[in-house]
């Protein structure tokens, strides 16, 4: 049984006229011998493909061996190709069949056109450059061998810039080469350009032809100008430009001769007159000349040779402001001229401020306020350039200035900075100074600078407070108005009592801390409480920071003694009870209590002290215990001794009252003296005195 060892054969792109090989083995798996009886190539394109089979024909194949058939692959189209093998054989499975594949490539050669036109050129000048393009658009590689110029005027086409002579170009690929008409004579003037390649033509030559064409002019000078135009860059008034130049030459092939240059105006040349070179009236300045300048030039020579030039240099120097135009007009041969236009544009800083004045207004003396800011603004069209900002006139130390921003960089057209300004009054009044501006558009400008100084003004409606007479120890208040009259917000710092009886004068209703508008007011509260007797002065000093910072009220009492009490005891000596048995009560001795001061006197308490005092008793009078004796009235005391021993008994009264320098701790002590008998004694009813 035969079996081939490929499903089929692929030969892949092989070019026309190239050819490929591969080999196809027949294999035997069956259990006996195999002969090869022959092959056959069938299919559309079976003329592509040939084969032998010299190793199998004739012969027989053992079980498990094989046999090789040879197969040549030659494709005589562009495309794909397709056949198919069989081979026949003995084997019970009768001949394999497989499809045979492969694509036929070949170049293919590509020019842009039969003729191309070198157009119209001066003799013996260069021109027309043109390019030719080769491409490949077959499907196999292109070997470009080589470029022929052929034909009468063939030296007239100069070839440079090739790119194609022995190149291969791979399918889709191009070249270049390029050529330029040089006519030697006058006339039409004919080439033709072989390409030479292993692409063949549909006449089945390897070469393709294409038609070069021109026509060649007499020679004659040719004026040209480079640029065409002149335009300055924007120029500040009153400065220089550096120099342009054009350049004039001769294109043309006979000589140019040059009779002068100058620059025109419209009104130089006419407002009808053709040659304005589309600037039209609106477009040239009627004394446009002072504008521009003609600088050094070496056009001066009689005549440029063919490809030779000159320079001329020009100037601009805006004498104004806005666009500038010109002409300058190059005279030549016999009358002719060329005009070309010149252009430019005045540019100038200008200077302008926001405000005509700055204007403070009112500002507390002293106080800094807050900081104004002036636009400065170049409404101009050229950079406006700030040198210094300063402050002058006599008031100048009362304003603050920054102004950073204006005079580090340019400020450009359309653009501003900004000054910051600030006032801070040093007196009450006008202030006034002026902002001066040193720029390069022109003379100082001077801003006016107006500030009103105001300040608070302290009063107080009396300038002496009088407490008149007051008994020590009581008190007396009254009220000081403190007012601000001034025209700025007034700060009440403190209020200060001094001199040498401050001390008997407080300040009970402080205005420290408090801030006064103008016009308002507050009330301050003084004290007056004496310790003592006599005339008390003191001043009360009121500091704020207003106008004046310091102002004192003179303050003044009397103190005179106050309604005080004073205690008279009569007896005012020792009590000298007379001689008594022990344990029996003696008389009773009365003790009278007068009050001879001012006040009401106050009994507190009545006490007996001693190293006796349980022998005597107070027996009650008209002294009542917390009662108020009035000033010259008087009441008493009973007091009694009974001696509880034998001798000499002593003790004391001790009257407790609101009298006397210890006020309610005023004591009054009176002597009792007793003495005790064990026998009769005086007779009853006597009552002794004492010495």
């Amino acid at each position: 049984m035969a079996r081939l060892d490929a499903d089929l054969v692929d030969f892949g792109t092989v070019g026309l006229g190239e050819g490929s090989d591969r080999s196809v083995t027949v294999e035997n798996v069956g259990q006996a011998a195999l002969h090869v009886t022959g092959f056959t190539l069938s299919g559309d394109h079976a003329d592509d493909f040939a084969g032998s089979a010299a190793g199998c024909l004739g012969r027989d194949v053992a079980e498990g061996a094989g046999c090789v058939v040879e197969i040549r692959f030659e494709p005589r189209g562009d495309g794909p190709r397709r056949a198919f093998l069989e081979v026949e054989n003995d084997g019970l499975g009768g001949g394999g069949r497989i499809p045979l594949l492969g694509v036929g490539a070949s170049p293919r050669l590509s020019l842009p056109a039969e003729r191309i036109d070198f157009g119209e050129h001066t003799v013996g000048y260069r021109g027309g450059d043109r390019e030719v393009r080769i491409g490949n658009s077959g499907s196999a590689p292109l070997t470009v061998e080589s470029l022929r110029l052929e034909g009468l005027a063939a030296a007239d086409f100069v070839r440079f810039a090739d790119r194609c002579s022995r190149t291969v170009l791979d399918p889709g690929e191009s070249c270049t080469v390029r050529f330029e008409l040089v006519p030697t004579a006058p006339g039409e003037r004919l080439a033709r350009l072989a390409v030479e390649s292993d692409a063949l033509a549909e006449s089945g030559a390897n070469s393709t032809v294409v038609e070069l064409v021109g026509r060649g002019l007499p020679q004659a000078p040719l004026l040209t100008l480079q640029p065409d135009r002149v335009e300055f860059a924007p120029q500040r008034v009153g400065t220089l430009s550096e120099p342009l130049e054009i350049s004039v030459g001769n294109a043309g092939n006979g000589p140019l001769r040059l009779t002068g240059v100058q620059l025109l105006t419209l009104r130089d040349i006419g407002a009808g007159e053709p040659g304005g070179n589309g600037l039209g009236d609106a477009g040239v300045d009627g004394a446009a000349t002072s504008h521009f300048q003609l600088g050094a030039d070496d056009c001066a020579r009689e005549a440029l040779g063919p490809g030779e030039d000159c320079r001329l240099r020009l100037i601009f120097a805006p004498q104004g402001e806005g666009p500038l135009s010109a002409l300058v007009e190059i005279r030549h041969g016999d009358g002719g001229s060329h005009r070309t236009p010149v252009v430019g544009l005045g540019t100038a800083p200008k200077l302008s401020l926001g405000v005509e004045t700055v204007t403070f207004g009112e500002a507390p003396v002293g106080r800094q306020g807050d900081w104004r800011g002036v636009e400065l603004g170049n409404p101009g069209s050229a950079p406006l350039r700030i040198r210094s900002v300063s402050l002058a006139g006599a008031d100048r130390s009362a304003f603050g200035l920054a102004a950073e921003g204006c005079v580090s960089v340019p400020v450009e057209p359309s653009r501003s900075c900004r000054v910051e300004v600030r006032f801070q009054a040093r007196r009450s009044g006008p202030h006034r100074a002026e902002l001066v501006i040193q720029h390069d558009a022109g003379p100082d400008r001077l801003l006016p600078l107006n500030g009103l100084g105001v300040s608070a003004r302290l009063e107080v409606d009396v300038e002496r407070l009088d407490f008149g007479t007051l008994r020590a120890g009581s008190r007396k208040e009254l009220e000081i108005g403190v007012r601000n009259a001034g025209r700025a917000a007034l700060t009440l710092l403190s209020a200060e009592m001094v001199g040498a009886f401050a001390g008997d004068f407080t300040v009970v209703r402080d205005c420290a801390g408090q801030v006064l508008r103008p016009g308002t007011s507050c009330a301050l509260g003084v004290r007056f409480a004496p310790g003592s007797q006599g005339a008390r002065r003191a001043r009360l000093k009121i500091r704020s920071d207003g106008q004046p910072k310091t102002i004192e009220v003179a303050l003044a009492g009397l103190a005179v003694p106050a309604p005080a009490p004073a205690l008279r005891l009569t007896p005012e000596g020792p009590v000298t009870f007379p001689p008594s048995p022990l344990g029996q009560r003696g008389p009773i001795e009365v003790l009278e209590v007068s009050n001879t001061g001012t006040g009401p006197l106050v009994l507190h308490r009545v006490t007996l002290e001693g190293p006796a005092a349980s022998d005597f008793k107070i027996v009650p009078g008209s002294c009542a215990v917390g009662s108020f004796v009035r000033p010259g009235a008087s009441c008493t005391y009973g007091v009694s001794a009974t001696p509880s021993a034998p001798g000499e008994r002593r003790g004391e009264l001790r009257i407790h009252h609101n009298a006397g320098d210890g006020g309610d701790d005023g004591v009054t002590v009176l002597r009792l003296v007793a003495r005790g008998t064990s026998t009769g004694g005086s007779p009853p009813g006597s009552v002794p005195r004492g010495p």
